[in-house]
C-alpha cells in the first residue's frame, strides 16, 4: 500500500491485456529498459481507463483518487523527437500545398482580369474600317477634322 493510500500513476493500453488472466502487456511491457512512460492524454479513451480504474479499487479494494495514465515506453524522448520531425514534415508539406493553390488561384485570377473589358474591343475588328490604312472610326462627328496621317 502506498503512503499516500491512493495509487494515481496507471499504466495501460488498448487490446493488450488477457481476457483470462490478470496480466499486463502493453506498450514497452518485456524490454527490461522500459523505464519511462509517455502520459496519455487522450479525450477518446480517457473514459474508459477510468472504468478500468474503478474496476480495479473494487476488485483488489484500492484507492484511485487522480488517476493519472502513462503508456510504457523504451525510449519516450526519442518517440516525442520523431512526433515533432512528423509535425514539421506536414507543415512544410501543407505550406507547399497552399503555395500551389495560390499559383493555380493567381493565374485563374489573372486570366480572368485579362479579359476584362475587352468585348467590345472585339466589334471593332468587325469594322470594314479597321484593316485600312488610317482607320477612322465610323460614328465620327463631321464637323471634326479628320485626321490623314500627316
Amino acid at each position: 500500500e502506498p503512503e499516500t493510500q491512493s495509487y494515481d500513476f496507471w499504466a495501460v493500453g488498448q487490446d493488450c491485456c488477457s481476457q483470462t488472466a490478470a496480466d499486463f502487456r502493453c506498450g514497452a511491457w518485456s524490454h527490461t529498459a522500459a523505464r519511462k512512460a509517455i502520459r496519455i492524454i487522450d479525450s477518446e479513451a480517457s473514459p474508459y481507463y477510468r472504468l478500468a480504474v474503478k474496476q480495479a479499487e473494487t476488485l483488489y479494494g484500492i484507492v484511485a483518487s487522480h488517476p493519472i495514465f502513462f503508456r510504457w515506453s523504451v525510449d519516450p524522448e526519442a518517440e516525442v523527437a520523431a512526433w515533432n520531425r512528423k509535425a514539421f514534415s506536414n507543415y512544410v508539406f501543407m505550406v507547399c500545398v497552399a503555395f500551389v493553390v495560390s499559383l493555380f488561384a493567381l493565374t485563374l485570377a489573372t486570366c480572368q482580369f485579362a479579359f476584362i473589358g475587352r468585348s467590345g474591343q472585339m466589334e471593332m475588328l468587325n469594322d470594314p474600317a479597321w484593316n485600312s490604312d488610317v482607320y477612322q472610326p465610323v460614328a465620327m462627328d463631321p464637323s471634326m477634322p479628320r485626321y490623314n496621317g500627316v
